[in-house]
């Protein structure tokens, strides 16, 4: 899956943000509702969940799943910086249900993850501060970016321990068409991908996402054609047929009905929203 997806849609809530200290630990069957995301500061952990043992040291994050029952030991003294958070977008696709974060990662810059935890539970602690809810979700947000950055560039570790068969199912349908949105695709073909009939396909999927997979797809679509019209000069023939949307025509058609706007009134309108106002005053 591209770096992309939905990037400008995410809603990240925190629920929980702490900071442990022990001598040892023996923690049995914990569920949280939410992502726990626990980096450890000093120790060596024994984490385990749904009966796949893994461990984790200085400088690594335990990620454990929602409402999947963990336990964490450990025979030493250690120190933790965590938080549970939810993190999905409009459509209630879950950040780490789409990118499959393993159970344990290294955080390549620890330092600059420390810095911006410590600043995220100054913010969680200050209750009655102004504009508080903004500020402890955007350092939610920039904890997870550190995350994926560190899982990206340490290989995309996978998780050990698989979602449910659908959630699997899903993460693959939405890879398929993020990867492919300039092909013709079909109701019945990715039917076939996730071995389902299209109509029982299509009432899970919009039972959990609000949409079909078809559905899906137009807007992935959509939101390419608009990047490529925001970033480039390309001519609409040729955004056409990157985002699979046939021809200049069509993709004017989709435009009108969605956006309200032609093409090239949304390119117009996207230029002077990022042209620099003080021009020549520029340095």
């Amino acid at each position: 899956m591209t770096g992309n997806f939905f990037e400008d849609g995410w809603r990240v809530r925190p629920s929980v943000v702490g900071h442990a200290s022990y001598d040892s630990l023996d923690l049995e069957d914990i569920v949280y509702p939410h992502w726990v995301v626990s980096f450890i500061t000093e120790g060596h952990v024994e984490l385990e969940a749904g009966g796949i043992v893994s461990y984790a040291s200085a400088g690594q994050v335990m990620l454990h799943a929602p409402h999947l029952p963990f336990s964490e030991r450990s025979g030493r003294s250690g120190n933790h910086r965590w938080f549970v958070v939810e993190a999905a977008n409009a459509h209630g696709m879950e950040l780490l249900r789409l990118y499959p974060v393993g159970e344990v990662t290294t955080i390549v810059d620890a330092g600059q993850y420390i810095r911006a935890f410590d600043q995220l539970l100054t913010a969680w602690e200050r209750k009655k501060e102004p504009f508080r809810e903004m500020e402890v979700s955007s350092l939610c947000q920039l904890l997870l970016f550190y995350l994926l950055q560190s899982w990206e560039q340490g290989g995309r570790s996978p998780r050990s321990l698989p979602f449910s068969k659908n959630d699997e199912r899903f993460q693959l349908l939405i890879s398929y068409l993020n990867a492919r949105l300039d092909e013709k695709i079909s109701r019945e073909q990715l039917g076939e991908l996730v071995h389902m009939n299209p109509n029982y396909l299509d009432r899970i999927f919009a039972e959990k996402f609000r949409l079909t997979p078809m559905q899906l797809l137009r807007e992935l679509r959509l939101r390419k054609a608009m990047r490529l019209l925001e970033q480039t000069e390309l001519p609409l023939s040729q955004i056409a047929a990157q985002c699979g949307m046939g021809d200049a025509a069509y993709i004017s058609r989709q435009f009108a009905k969605s956006c309200g706007v032609t093409p090239g009134a949304y390119r117009e309108r996207a230029k002077l929203a990022n042209q620099n106002y003080y021009g020549s005053f520029s340095e």
